[in-house]
């Protein structure tokens, strides 16, 4: 009896201490509650707190807005030269250029940082650009601050963001500063800058191509006038050569006549003489003909009989004749008169001695008329001499669109600024009033 007493109890205390627990649950339940609609009423005790903190946040917002100094950016957009602006290039230049390629040339030379690092100092932008700031010793950290926007983007061809274009058509130029008026001074004479600097260059690079062409087809004319009075001159020792040689063989051939002349001379003087003595012994004076000789030998006891087919023998000349003809003989003193052959040969070595053409070679003061390949070369060098290498208002871009005043900022972004300077304002006044809140309820 008492075990069942005993344990109705236990079961009765469980049960209320069951009720005890749900019945602190609910009131803790019910005390969080009360404690966020006094969170919530202690925030709207300090609303003046909030309220000045975000009007102090907002005015500061407005103020820093405000005190930041705008800035402006500015674009020119380059094309293609018209052909109109390259028409001198061609005409007046050693080198003809497309379109595409002086436009790429231009391109290459209006990104170069060391040309536009030398466009600002040359014309004090820098100077100008940073006026409360700029110093000599600051001249590279200004530049590369002002460079740091310099933005150069490739509009045609369009291509993808990664390609290479090494020929494009159209591309921008854009820069940032504070200042858009100078801005568009400094953007806009640049791209006239980088022109004059492009055609300069070219110019003084055909200038001296020219030069070189000239000095090189120069000593191309100097060569072939030496080659060619080298040959002459060959020509004349090859010429003399063989004169000599055909001077001393026709000597030979007229000494060798008037030797043999001589010595026919010599035999014909002894055929005289014995004809002579024949002729005396005969006694044939006067030039005797062969028939009235055989009839004188008719009459002497010996017979000699005379054939019409047998020379003549020179005694029956006489010895009238024979006398004569041994002393004209033995008085001649040069038998080359008498030679035919040798006045031929006398007339063939007057005639090489008097050649006229190489008289002409000798005399000649200029090979230019003999030489072949002169003309070209003194057509390229008068043509050469013709290009004038004159590029002026040579353009080799065409402003597609011009930088222009626009006064619209791209920073800083007022409204932007203050609708943050409000949040977060706003946010950090609630962060100390419950901060404060907290600090009073654990006092």
């Amino acid at each position: 009896m008492n075990d069942i007493t005993n344990t109705d109890n236990s079961r009765n205390k469980k049960h209320s201490q069951i009720m005890k627990a749900r019945h602190s649950d609910h009131i803790e339940y019910e005390d969080d509650g009360i404690d966020i609609i006094a969170l919530i009423i202690n925030l709207k005790r300090e609303w003046k707190k909030i309220t000045l903190i975000t009007v102090i946040g907002v005015t500061l917002s407005v103020f820093y807005a405000l005190s930041v100094p705008k800035l402006y950016q500015s674009s020119v957009q380059l094309s293609l030269p018209e052909a109109a602006s390259i028409v001198k290039l061609d005409q007046s230049g050693l080198i003809k250029y497309s379109k595409t390629e002086l436009f790429t040339e231009y391109y290459n030379i209006i990104r170069s940082q060391d040309l536009f690092k030398s466009y600002l100092l040359s014309n004090n932008y820098l100077e100008k650009l940073y006026p409360e700031s700029y110093t000599i010793e600051d001249l590279d950290k200004k530049f590369n601050e002002f460079y740091t926007n310099f933005r150069i983007e490739i509009l045609e061809p369009k291509v993808s963001k990664d390609e290479f274009v090494t020929n494009p058509s159209l591309f921008s130029i854009s820069l940032q500063h504070t200042n858009e008026a100078l801005l568009l001074e400094v953007l806009n004479n640049y791209t006239s800058y980088s022109n004059s600097q492009l055609i300069n260059n070219l110019e003084q690079d055909q200038k001296s191509q020219k030069i070189l062409q000239l000095s090189i087809k120069q000593d191309e004319i100097d060569l072939l006038r030496e080659n060619a009075r080298s040959t002459r001159e060959l020509l004349i020792s090859k010429i003399e050569s063989e004169n000599t040689l055909t001077l001393n063989e026709l000597h030979q051939q007229r000494e060798l006549l008037i030797s043999k002349a001589t010595a026919d001379r010599v035999s014909r003087i002894a055929q005289a003489e014995e004809a002579f003595a024949i002729a005396e012994s005969l006694n044939i004076v006067s030039p005797t003909r062969l028939d009235n000789l055989n009839n004188k030998a008719s009459k002497t006891t010996t017979s000699i009989t005379l054939s019409e087919n047998q020379s003549l023998p020179l005694y029956l000349m006489g010895t009238n004749y024979l006398s004569t003809l041994m002393k004209t003989l033995k008085a001649r003193e040069d038998d080359a008169p008498f030679l035919i052959k040798v006045n031929e040969i006398e007339s063939k070595i007057a005639k090489i001695k008097n050649d006229q053409k190489l008289k002409a070679l000798k005399e000649r003061e200029s090979d230019d008329a003999y030489i072949t390949s002169l003309p070209t070369v003194l057509n390229t060098i008068a043509q050469l001499k013709s290009k004038t290498i004159d590029f002026d208002n040579v353009k080799s871009y065409t402003l597609k669109k011009e930088a222009i005043l626009t006064k619209k900022a791209i920073k800083p972004k007022r409204a932007l600024i203050i609708l943050l300077g409000g949040v977060i304002s706003g946010v950090l006044a609630l962060v100390i009033a419950l901060f404060s809140l907290a600090v009073a309820n654990r006092k």
